[in-house]
């Protein structure tokens, strides 16, 4: 099956999608979460008080795959540099045994797209996230989360653009996440999502359910941990236009990407470097992607 130029051009580049790092499959292959965002200490939550995370992404894809994974369009370029800011209060108060946390996520999107000749670029505000309640419990070296995130959309969205700041509908996202720490040696986190997605009214296109994991696994020597990380993506639910599936296969998206990911720890401050290459991605863009993200108590 090839993959709808129409939709890739437009709805596809939403700036959340992007700060992911790449156009996925559902409506014109845009997703919300930014897979591949989160690796180490992805299920441990930080002591109490304020905090403060800076994610800063480049993207770069000339590939979009078929449902098949073969090469779906003659001319394909996306570059994107995106900023998230992530807000995250942590609360003495305990519930059901867990620390109680509540964040939000604002991200701000630079891209560049080209589509067989057709060019657009938007610089923006994309769709916040906001999680009011989160939950995170520690036992030794074993360390869970657990929460909703809610996906509003606040990003500029036309349907006649070839590059949108939002998806323009909202999203329920269930996260589950859990952390195996051993200060002086191995680490291995992963964070588990599924996404149910409302439909675009500008469009009456209703995208797809959606899981998908980020990974991490590091040795930690000193104030250093190496190791790789990345993330899987499966569409689990076909898309629908005017409650008609799209295409033979519901334009379902699937990818796997993994790289090498590297931590420092300043004391109260941390800093993530990654890269993550797309190895294999169907009804979707195929890319790589480069995160520097920082975090630190305010």
């Amino acid at each position: 099956m090839k993959v709808n130029a129409k939709y890739i051009a437009g709805a596809a580049v939403s700036a959340v999608a992007l700060l992911a790092g790449a156009a996925q499959a559902t409506e014109g292959g845009a997703s919300i979460y930014p897979n591949g965002v989160e690796t180490f200490l992805v299920g441990a939550l930080p002591p109490p008080g304020f905090h403060f995370v800076n994610s800063t992404n480049y993207y770069h894809a000339t590939r979009v795959n078929d449902g098949d994974g073969d090469k779906a369009m003659p001319h394909f370029r996306l570059n994107v540099v995106a900023d998230s800011l992530k807000f995250v209060h942590v609360s003495e108060t305990k519930l059901l045994g867990a620390n109680v946390a509540s964040q939000i996520i604002i991200p701000i999107v630079d891209m560049d797209v080209n589509v067989n000749g057709a060019k657009d670029d938007k610089t923006g505000l994309g769709d916040i996230t906001v999680t009011p309640l989160i939950l995170g419990w520690h036992f030794d070296k074993m360390h869970y989360v657990a929460a909703v995130d809610f996906n509003v959309p606040t990003g500029r969205y036309s349907k006649t653009d070839i590059a949108n700041l939002g998806v323009n509908y909202f999203q329920l996202e269930p996260v589950f996440a859990v952390t195996y720490l051993d200060p002086k040696g191995l680490e291995v986190s992963a964070k588990f999502m599924y996404d149910f997605n409302d439909t675009n009214d500008a469009t009456d296109y209703s995208s797809g359910n959606e899981f998908h994991m980020d990974f991490v696994a590091g040795w930690h020597v000193d104030n250093w941990v190496a190791g790789v990380s990345g993330y899987y993506y499966k569409q689990t639910t076909d898309d629908k236009v005017h409650g008609v599936s799209v295409g033979t296969d519901g334009n379902r998206g699937e990818a796997f990407a993994v790289g090498p990911s590297v931590n420092y720890n300043f004391g109260k401050v941390m800093l993530w470097a990654s890269w993550q290459s797309e190895l294999y991605t169907e009804n979707r863009a195929e890319g790589d992607k480069f995160w520097l993200r920082l975090a630190l108590p305010l």
